[in-house]
């Protein structure tokens, strides 16, 4: 049997030219024709199937190679840098508004040396309790500042404030900061900003101190989001989360009472660069220690207890925290009950309670046999 023979488009119009008159030669024109035809279409379907092959392969690699199983944030995919993003938002075209806000941040403690350049300038798209237009740029030297106007049920244009300024990674792929304390001219507790790269959908505000996302019911527009935040919800126990992106810290308020410092390891145990006697020390996750007399931290659960009070925000049960791991609680509580440790208005996660015999036991959100290389030291005047 010959290769024509076996295809049946070729088979079938032989068969069907059989009745017509036809020259022999146009038939085998026709049949070349055929030929050709299949092998084009063979080609376009190899070459469809590599292409799609490099790039599914490119991002799965892309995935693999950059996501860091045990790092606290996550960026495994590069976005554009911050330097290129274009700016954006509802108020991008108010050159009086951009200048100002660049002037606020300029005559700040925080102010930057080099050029500034705004990426964000807008206001929420719907009315709320907490709008609040922002301004948000980067300088020369890597830092990124956020220029808002009092929050609260009408925006006051006439009035700027700096929220928050940061160092930031050239290639994050969001932006943001949570500003826990308010301002005396603000109408509500707190607020926080998210913006994420250019072509991403806006970050959700993610928090230890909370069982589900901040992000469901906040004001979306451009790649960003406004929402208003109260304790415990601040900057040292939250995350800008875009998925499968990653996620990002956000920026402290200027007036919030943290900072962020080094974290390293030493013979002696876990050191806080930086950081004074007293000091809470801790990551995203939850507490870490308190820094002893020698500058190294003291994890023990005694040390946090006496720094502040632990307490099951579910019912608001205060319990007594032991070297041993219990946590002793003055009421009832369940298992999985989430524990805070609360002094003045600084809310900083503990863990969790589980069942341990007749006793509860507490799970630390934060080990401090893992701690990364930077942590929060909170509670500053």
């Amino acid at each position: 049997m010959t290769v024509d023979e076996q295809d049946p488009a070729v088979v079938r119009l032989r068969r069907e030219s059989g009745s017509v008159v036809v020259a022999p030669p146009r038939v085998d024109t026709v049949l070349r024709r055929v030929h050709e035809r299949r092998r084009e279409q063979r080609q376009h379907r190899i070459q469809a199937f590599a292409a799609l092959s490099v790039v599914l392969i490119a991002v799965a690699g892309a995935l693999l190679v950059n996501r860091d199983w045990g790092q606290d944030v996550v960026t495994p995919l590069a976005a554009a840098p911050i330097a290129e993003w274009p700016l954006r938002g509802s108020l991008a075209g108010d050159r009086d508004l951009l200048a100002r806000a660049e002037e606020t941040w300029r005559q700040s403690p925080h102010r930057p040396s080099g050029a500034v350049r705004a990426v964000f300038a807008g206001s929420p798209p719907y009315s709320g309790t907490a709008n609040f237009a922002v301004v948000a740029m980067v300088s020369a030297e890597g830092s990124v500042a956020f220029v808002t106007t009092p929050a609260g049920r009408q925006i006051d244009m006439s009035t700027l404030l700096l929220r928050a300024v940061a160092p930031v990674e050239a290639g994050a792929p969001a932006i943001g900061f949570i500003a826990a304390r308010p301002d005396p001219r603000d109408e509500v507790a707190g607020i926080a900003f998210g913006l994420a790269a250019p072509t991403l959908s806006a970050p959700n505000l993610v928090s230890s101190a909370l069982d589900y996302s901040l992000g469901d019911g906040n004001h979306h527009v451009d790649g960003a989001f406004w929402a208003q935040v109260a304790q415990p919800v601040a900057a040292w126990n939250s995350r800008l989360d875009l998925g499968a992106l990653g996620a990002v810290d956000p920026a402290a308020g200027t007036a919030d009472p943290v900072s962020r410092v080094g974290l390293r390891r030493t013979d002696q145990g876990l050191v806080a660069d930086g950081a004074s006697e007293g000091d809470l020390i801790a990551t995203r996750d939850g507490a870490l220690g308190v820094v002893g007399p020698s500058g190294v931290l003291d994890t023990d659960l005694s040390a946090l207890g006496e720094w502040g009070t632990a307490v099951v925000p579910y019912n608001n049960v205060v319990g007594t925290l032991t070297d041993d791991g219990e946590f002793r609680p003055d009421g009832i509580v369940y298992p999985d009950n989430r524990v805070v440790l609360v002094r003045e208005d600084v809310t900083v996660t503990l863990g969790t309670v589980a069942p341990d015999g007749a006793a509860w036991r507490l799970v630390r959100a934060a080990d401090p046999a893992a701690a990364p290389a930077t942590g929060w030291r909170v509670g500053l005047p």
